[in-house]
């Protein structure tokens, strides 16, 4: 389990669940126009994140892997890219370019006088 930090946890999510399979981790985004979950699972070195309207449409379905290293190194790059995205998206604008499924969205950060989909 990538253990989060407890200061992501109490002031910038919205919910915070942890079972025995996952990690799920809910923020708010751009005044509530975008909720985003991360699901983090325990037994493997990937996270998602999906993106959800204030309709609740699923706009946006992305995934990241890590791999290639020893499992102290990997879970210490997951949760810094993990916790990286999320002060990310909750500290800069965002907006969302629809493709027409949500895996072939993008989500865009406003940040360095210049929109970029390179959140973290």
């Amino acid at each position: 389990m990538i253990e989060i930090d407890d200061i992501i946890k109490t002031d910038v999510l919205d919910e915070y669940i942890a079972d025995r399979h996952k990690q799920t981790l809910t923020i708010a985004a751009n005044n509530e126009e975008l909720k985003i979950i991360v699901t983090i699972p325990h037994d493997v070195f990937e996270w998602y994140v999906d993106v959800f309207d204030r309709n609740g449409r699923k706009v946006l379905s992305n995934w990241l892997d890590h791999y290639g290293e020893t499992q102290t190194n990997l879970r210490a790059e997951m949760k810094e890219s993990v916790e990286g995205f999320i002060v990310a998206v909750t500290k800069h604008p965002l907006r969302l370019i629809e493709g027409r499924k949500p895996e072939q969205s993008i989500l865009q950060i406003y940040r360095n006088d210049r929109w970029t989909d390179k959140i973290y």
